[in-house]
C-alpha cells in the first residue's frame, strides 16, 4: 500500500521537510510526497532587506520549488483552507 505524505508551506520548515523526506526516502516507490504552498518559491527571508536597496536581488533570494524538490515530489500551488487530521484530508481553496 502506498503511503501519502503532504508537506504544507514553502518556508524554511516546509523546504527543509521536503529535503529531509526526499533524502530519507531515497527513491522508495511506496511513498508519494506532495508539497502544497501558496507560492511556488522559497523566500530566503534573512536576505529580503537587500531588496529595498536593490530590487533586482529578489530573483536571487526567491528559490523556485522545482530547484528544491526532486521530480518524484508532486507540487501543488494553492491556498490551504482547512485540515482534517482525523480524515487525513487537506482542503484547498
Amino acid at each position: 500500500m502506498t503511503e501519502n505524505v503532504v508537506v504544507l508551506g514553502s518556508g524554511y520548515a516546509g523546504a527543509g521537510a521536503i529535503k529531509s523526506l526526499e533524502d530519507e526516502l531515497d527513491g522508495e516507490t511506496d511513498v508519494d510526497v506532495t508539497w502544497v504552498s501558496e507560492t511556488d518559491y522559497h523566500l530566503v527571508l534573512h536576505e529580503s532587506h537587500r531588496c529595498i536597496r536593490d530590487p533586482s536581488v529578489q530573483e536571487n533570494i526567491a528559490i523556485p520549488v522545482h530547484e528544491i524538490k526532486q521530480p518524484s515530489t508532486a507540487f501543488i500551488q494553492d491556498e490551504v483552507v482547512g485540515i482534517d487530521t482525523d480524515a487525513r484530508e487537506v482542503a484547498l481553496a
